[in-house]
This record gives structure tokens, sequence and C-alpha cells, in this order.
């Protein structure tokens, strides 16, 4: 498995890394970890598709990333001492190579490259985000929506067959969302005419 994470690094580091990692197996709708959770690690995806969902202020779970092999996640967690920033929930049968934050210090000393590697995945992180903020003010929801199944759908290429868990109270949302952003421009008052 060739996993984005590690493709600046030469053989030698790759297997350093793999080496100092613990291989994980998760089954179906097991949590990895929760939102909140003390942050020590991260996971590779080896085999399998990974949830992450965040708690809204209400309470409502929210899927905002699906990943596959060769993904990776809590990798922050590598960086400072937060709590983690969202769950991670299996989808299916799962597997990751887990790595500490010990164990991660240890390499980042022998292989100042390892410092390079959290650096661009989270210049990623943030490109990433910066493309979702902007499809979230240009684009519409239904475009939003068919982009992200697309993507999901890429995730799942390798013929894997998993359910995303979608309630009925979510789903019974989405029309009326749906419908809000449909109309939201056509309902905004014009600015009242200056009198002269």
């Amino acid at each position: 498995m060739e996993w984005d994470i590690l493709r600046t690094l030469d053989g030698e580091q790759r297997r350093e890394v793999l080496r100092m990692a613990v291989r994980r197996r998760y089954r179906s709708g097991d949590t990895l970890f929760h939102q909140g959770d003390p942050g020590d690690s991260m996971h590779l995806v080896d085999k399998g598709h990974v949830a992450i969902r965040v708690a809204n202020l209400r309470g409502d779970l929210v899927t905002v990333d699906v990943l596959g092999p060769g993904a990776s996640f809590g990798e922050q967690s590598l960086v400072h001492d937060a709590r983690r920033s969202a769950a991670a929930v299996a989808i299916g049968n799962v597997e990751t190579m887990m790595l500490r934050r010990p164990a991660f210090d240890e390499l980042r000393c022998r292989y100042p490259a390892m410092a390079w590697v959290l650096v661009e995945l989270l210049a990623g992180q943030v490109r990433r985000l910066s493309d979702q903020l902007v499809d979230a003010h240009t684009m519409p929801a239904e475009q939003r929506v068919l982009k992200q199944l697309r993507r999901i759908a890429g995730i799942f290429r390798d013929g894997a067959t998993s359910r995303l868990p979608i309630t009925q109270r979510s789903w019974r949302r989405w029309p009326e969302r749906l419908d809000r952003q449909r109309t939201a421009p056509c309902n905004r008052s014009s600015p009242p005419a200056s009198s002269a």
C-alpha cells in the first residue's frame, strides 16, 4: 500500500514509519476514536473505509469526510496536545497502521524530512478547506452534493461495498435544505431605493 502522506520519504524512511506503526483492525461501525478524545496518534488507512464525523451544536452527527486506502487521518495530534476535533468510524472492516506521537517524534529526530511530511499534509488540508469554502459560497447545494457523491464514488472504486449511514431524520431534512438553498436568492428583498 502506498500512502499519500509518505510519498516524499525515501524507501528507508517509509519502512521505518511502518516498522514503528501498529496494525489495528476494526469491524464495521467500530469507533476508532471519539470527538473530544485526547489526540495521541495518526492512522494510515490500509484496508476499508473510515467516516470522519463531527457533532454540531445541536448534537447531530455530520459526516464531513470519507477516507479510503492510502489516506491518513489524526495527524494534527502529532503536532500538539489538543483533543480530537472529530470522530473516526469504520465503514465496513478496516485496517490501519497507527503511529503514536512518541514514535513520530523519534522518527522526526532521526529523519528531518518527517517534519515536512506534516507541513505538506496540513497545507493540503488548508487547500481542501479553502476549496470547500469557495464551493459553499459559489455553488448551489445540489451541485455540492453531487460533487461529494462523485468524490465518494471514487473512493469506493475498488469495488468495496459499504453502507453510509444516513438516518431518516437527516434524510428528511435534505429536501427542505435544498429548497431553502434554491429559493434563498429569490426571497431576498432588494435594498430600498434612496429618496432624492
